[in-house]
């Protein structure tokens, strides 16, 4: 009995510190992924028009533009993709304009692979998510709005047969984890 193939996934990390995230494709899942590194984001938007991410990971600050600039212009590129906005530490602003604009995650370093991988999941064709948000400006702005289900969808989850993962394993205990 054969196993149907895996859709491919593309995850571009967009960030001036590629060793930030040695930790995350360590794990074994990972080389199951497409991943781009880039450090700029004039090269990001080159590869926004070239090919379909279905996931980025934008570092809040880049040498030549904000990363939320960059997400904006990434959204309008391509509306349906998942952008997570990542800071090199926990920045409350940083968070509420990420919620705000209507982006898919906010996450701080060091990035724990269970934080990505439901939404990889999801990439790859399975149920929808379990948590997300959907912020009023998103829900207002149309070329910035992807919505996801919120609590309300998922029914019971006594009777729900896949795992419920909560993205609060971290390893400083006085940082948010991931918005």
């Amino acid at each position: 009995m054969s196993s149907m193939p895996q859709k491919p996934v593309m995850v571009a990390i967009v960030d001036r510190n590629a060793m930030d995230y040695d930790d995350l494709l360590s794990v074994p899942e990972c080389s199951d992924l497409n991943v781009c590194f880039l450090s700029h984001g004039n090269d990001a938007l080159h590869l926004a028009r070239s090919c379909t991410v279905n996931l980025w990971l934008i570092n809040a600050t880049l040498s030549d533009m904000s990363g939320f600039d960059l997400a904006k212009m990434v959204r309008r590129l391509s509306p349906g993709a998942r952008i997570f906005i990542v800071s090199d530490d926990y920045n409350m602003d940083d968070e509420l304009r990420t919620l705000s604009l209507g982006m898919t995650k906010y996450l701080c370093k060091p990035v724990e692979a269970s934080w990505i991988f439901s939404w990889i999941h999801h990439v790859r064709g399975a149920k929808k998510p379990i948590f997300a948000f959907s912020s009023p400006v998103a829900q207002a702005s149309p070329d910035a709005a992807v919505l996801f289900p919120l609590l309300d969808d998922i029914g019971d989850v006594a009777d729900r047969k896949d795992p419920v993962l909560l993205p609060f394993v971290h390893r400083q205990p006085h940082r948010r984890p991931a918005a």
